[in-house]
């Protein structure tokens, strides 16, 4: 289990600014990862970015919303697939209670 702890900035309630990464537990990982994104295998332009990628496999997003929704699932599976990574997290700090999301590529399949 991992914890992040986030402080929000109090002249813009929705942008969290990460405080510190569980340095409890030395959990490896990779702020703000920029990420080349291709298609037909020619990279893309625009500029990607994971929030972190722990332990080399794992990449976790932090949204600020008030539901998560089809865009940011398609988001992570994206990444899922530029990087090789096999799990993602998606956390959302902005609903009432946290909400979060695992999902899983297998690019084998």
């Amino acid at each position: 289990m991992f914890t992040a702890t986030l402080v929000v900035d109090s002249l813009r309630p929705f942008t969290m600014k990460p405080l510190s990464w569980n340095s409890r537990h030395d959990i490896p990982h990779r702020r703000e990862v920029d990420l080349t994104l291709t298609y037909k295998g020619r990279p893309l332009n625009t500029r990607y970015g994971a929030d972190f990628i722990c332990f080399d496999t794992v990449i976790v997003e932090l949204k600020a919303l008030d539901k998560l929704g089809g865009v940011e699932e398609a988001e992570i599976l994206n990444y899922l697939k530029a990087t090789g990574c096999e799990v993602g997290l998606l956390l959302n700090f902005g609903s009432k209670s946290l909400e979060y999301r695992r999902f899983i590529w297998a690019s084998s399949a």
